[in-house]
């Protein structure tokens, strides 16, 4: 006994001299061993802190278990099963080993899966780490296996579970015993700090030892010292924008064991910085349009950014592009919004967009009285033209009424984003409006909006019930994915009360908005003011009469176009109402024009196509700016207007000027006097050179021959 003393000490002593170290008390420990030799059933597992999950059995066969008894996983028919150990030890070290014995019968393509939970992982050869590994059981037969664990914890569980049937037995975690202090080190349970603002973080977490004699033990590091240094005392200071992890750790203490904590800062929180330059952009409907300059931090990814627009009846934005499309006159805000990143914050920017009239349109007055008005604006299903759009409730009335008009009939009826679906892929939609209250023989005027469902092709079909005749409306397919805009007359024959139907002529789905019902005028006159180049476009839902038109003013159609002009007739007649039409006169001044009885169509060519309700136009088209007729994108033109129709061949910098139909002048032969004479364009002449043309004097077109 006294050789084997003196043998150990001189081990030890040797050790120590020759580099070992500090010696602590370290011996190899057993601290979890589970054969299931006296687990006669499953409930045993229970009552052991064992949890078990799926189909579990006891099996004592072999090659299920090792000998005696064992943990049965899943079944030979394909039932899963799945234990977890009860927590190993709480006195756990960090590296241990796990080793353990699975087997089964005849059964191929069987899984163990071995997991470790609540910290710990298996270490590889390669010295990396993973949280679980798969096994191949051995058909007809068993093995013991054996890995290495690292980072384990005094909550550290261990969960089998197989795909089929498979055994498992004798589960043993062995490791080096170690007598050293336990030591927690917490920074709480909030891992994560931001700091705005280079300098000492005064509200860093912190650090709780315990025991607290370890204090002395523990040091501080930082991942990234470009972002933040931690001092020997573990004060924390931000440097720069970033991350960097704060760690606090004991290792290689003779007294303690090893622990660490650590929490993660985010240093220098600036803003994105997202700014429009300018911030308001005034634009003419139908000219060019240029997008403010959006500036954000460097560094900043633009595809976190979003668009949005306050008013979308007159521009909407791509949400993801900020693309803007214009669509009438009025004003909007277009917001763009920057999601925060781990280092800067979220941030906004906006402009005001303000769409001025057209130059050279009209502006007129006259009421007659809105019968019936729908916009569907309180609905707030998805949008677009197939797929789930329209997939919100529409509710005609109660107290989830989401209609502006009640008493509504309506077939599979569903509300989009502010607009309505009508019908679904089995079921054909129709919507009936409510009875509105109508004088017979007057004109009303309906206007609204249609579009067919994705890419069908039909018409749009209305019909009014009792009796009453109705007018404009086109047999022709709506145009897929964009509104149509429709313009119709009502004229009641019969009786004082009508509904209106609306429903896809040759298809079940519809998409229906901004529905209006108008009276005839009830004015005797309309005002009509000139813009600032004496030109405009003007159509006006009640006829006019031009027979004794205000002094000054002058109205025209298009009865012909060429490469480089367009030919004005000038208007003479009671004009029916929905005409589009030139109107010249004083820049700036408001003329008064009587509504007549009843009109007629112009008798002669009129190329304008006049609007009733914003309407779309495609790209192409003319509208009048300036005294000329300019090319103009697409886009929709705002009510009583005019543009005018082309073959969509021109170029953006096309422009049409103004020649006269001489046609409708009073053919006379004139002689020459000293009264003031002047071309078409206004400028004084002197037709004493007898120089043939067409002439204004004493306030009448002439022709000199």
């Amino acid at each position: 006994m006294k050789q084997y003393f003196y043998f150990k000490s001189l081990l030890i002593a040797l050790f120590v001299l020759f580099g070992g170290g500090s010696v602590f008390a370290q011996q190899t420990q057993t601290y979890f061993s589970c054969n299931f030799d006296n687990y006669t059933n499953t409930s045993n597992l229970t009552s052991n802190g064992w949890a078990q999950s799926g189909t579990i059995n006891m099996n004592s066969n072999t090659p299920y278990c090792s000998s005696g008894r064992a943990v049965q996983l899943g079944t030979k028919n394909g039932a899963s099963g799945a234990v977890t150990t009860p927590i190993i030890s709480t006195n756990l070290p960090s590296n241990v080993d796990l080793s353990f014995y699975t087997g089964t019968g005849g059964y191929n393509d069987i899984t163990l899966t071995v997991t470790i939970l609540n910290g710990g992982a298996f270490l590889n050869a390669d010295n990396t780490t993973s949280e679980s590994i798969e096994i191949a059981v051995t058909k007809n037969g068993g093995k013991t296996y054996t890995y290495s664990l690292t980072g384990c914890t005094s909550e550290t569980k261990i969960k089998f579970s197989a795909n089929k049937i498979a055994g498992l037995d004798n589960v043993i975690v062995k490791g080096e015993a170690d007598s050293r202090t336990p030591v927690t080190l917490s920074y709480g349970t909030d891992k994560f700090k931001t700091a705005t603002e280079s300098g000492v973080i005064a509200d860093a977490p912190t650090l709780t030892v315990t025991p607290s004699e370890a204090s002395s033990e523990v040091v501080f590091s930082s991942s990234n010292t470009d972002v933040a240094t931690v001092d020997a005392n573990g004060v924390v200071t931000a440097v720069a924008p970033g991350q960097a992890v704060i760690t606090a750790s004991i290792s290689g203490s003779e007294t303690y064991r090893d622990a660490k904590d650590e929490y993660t800062l985010t240093v220098g929180l600036a803003s994105s910085n997202l700014s429009y330059n300018p911030t308001s952009v005034t634009v003419t409907y139908g000219g060019n349009f240029t997008m403010p300059d959006l500036s954000y931090a460097q560094g900043y990814d633009k595809n976190l950014i979003t668009y949005t627009s306050s008013n979308e009846k007159v521009a909407t934005v791509d949400a993801s592009s900020g693309e803007v499309t214009i669509l009438a006159v009025g004003e909007t805000t277009i917001t763009a919004s920057g999601a925060a990143t781990p280092y800067l914050k979220a941030s906004k920017a906006s402009f005001t967009l303000t769409v001025d009239d057209i130059q050279g349109s009209a502006t007129g007055g006259g009421t007659g009285g809105t019968l019936f008005k729908e916009t569907f604006n309180k609905t707030t299903g998805s949008g677009g033209w197939n797929g789930s759009a329209g997939n919100g409730d529409l509710n005609t009335s109660g107290d989830k009424q989401n209609t502006d008009e009640n008493d509504w009939t309506v077939t599979k009826g569903f509300g989009g984003y502010k607009y309505a679906k009508f019908g679904n892929s089995s079921t054909k939609g129709s919507a009936m409006t409510r009875y509105i209250d109508v004088e017979i023989g007057k004109t009303y005027t309906l206007t609204f909006k249609a579009a067919p469902w994705d890419e069908e092709k039909t018409p749009i079909k209305v019909t009014v019930t009792n009796g009453c005749e109705i007018k404009g409306i086109s047999s022709d397919n709506m145009t897929p994915k964009q509104w149509n805009n429709y313009t119709a007359t009502l004229t009641p024959q019969t009786v004082e009360r009508i509904r209106i139907k609306f429903e896809a002529a040759s298809k079940e789905r519809f998409f229906l908005d901004e529905i209006n019902v108008v009276a005839p005028a009830t004015d005797e006159t309309v005002e009509v003011t000139i813009p600032a180049s004496g030109w405009g476009t003007y159509c006006c839902q009640w006829p006019l009469d031009f027979t004794a038109a205000p002094e000054g003013l002058k109205a025209y159609a298009v009865s012909a176009t060429s490469a480089t002009n367009v030919t004005l007739s000038e208007i003479t007649q009671k004009l029916i109402g929905g005409t589009g039409i030139i109107i010249n006169g004083t820049p700036g001044k408001t003329y008064t024009i009587k509504v007549a009885d009843k009109g007629t169509a112009y008798e002669g060519t009129n190329m304008l196509t006049g609007t009733l309700a914003p309407t779309y136009v495609e790209k192409g088209q003319y509208f009048l700016k300036s005294g000329k007729f300019v090319y103009s994108s697409a886009g929709t033109l705002p009510a009583n207007k005019a543009y005018l129709k082309s073959d969509g061949t021109g170029t953006q910098d096309a422009k049409l000027s103004f020649v006269f139909d001489t046609t409708s002048i009073e053919q006379m032969e004139v002689e020459v006097s000293d009264g003031a004479w002047y071309d078409l364009s206004g400028r004084k002449v002197n037709p004493s050179s007898n120089v043939k043309g067409v002439y204004i004097h004493n306030g009448k077109k002439v022709i000199v021959k």
